[in-house]
């Protein structure tokens, strides 16, 4: 068991990423953290923003209306980030 040093919640190993650099071979971040730093970062929203807008789309693409065999992507503006669909 391993202490995310985000949200400080208690996860089993399998729980965090793997960073060879890291005490224990493992990120210090649990992977929901993870994700949730990298849509911040990446399309200014959170995973749960995301899974949301995922839930509210019936989990199908917003723009062809089809379930794609390999999972949504965040569709977003380049130019202000800002999220248009999954």
């Amino acid at each position: 068991m391993k202490e995310c040093s985000r949200c400080k919640q208690t996860f089993p190993k399998s729980g965090f990423n793997k960073h060879a650099a890291k005490p224990g071979g493992l990120q210090v971040w649990c992977r929901e953290c993870t994700s949730d730093a990298n849509y911040l970062s990446r399309y200014g929203v959170t995973r749960i923003e995301v899974e949301s807008r995922r839930e509210s789309q019936g989990g199908v693409c917003q723009i062809c209306g089809v379930l794609p065999s390999n999972g949504l992507v965040v569709d977003h503006c380049h130019d202000t980030l800002s999220l248009r669909g999954l």
